[in-house]
């Protein structure tokens, strides 16, 4: 999930708890947690505290809800997030 599916943090600075599911580092490290887009609404997280990250590592953003998944459209041609419910 991007900027582009989750605008909350770019309308009115909602948070989101940001995981890292790959990597069991104890060490850790701030981030500010971007999509591809390269814009300025593509931002989920500024200096957020995460395991020192490795490319390929899988992120996840919770509490989302229903209402970024209503939101969510095929920006760029790129397709729909698949949604996970636990």
């Amino acid at each position: 999930m991007v900027g582009t599916e989750l605008i909350r943090p770019a309308l009115y600075q909602a948070t989101h708890s940001i995981n890292n599911l790959t990597t069991e580092s104890k060490e850790t490290q701030r981030y500010d947690v971007v999509g591809p887009i390269c814009e300025s609404s593509d931002c989920l997280g500024t200096d957020v505290m995460l395991p020192r990250l490795q490319r390929g590592d899988i992120l996840t953003v919770k509490s989302c809800g229903a209402y970024a998944e209503s939101m969510s459209l095929n920006y760029n041609g790129r397709g729909k997030i698949q949604s996970v419910y636990l």
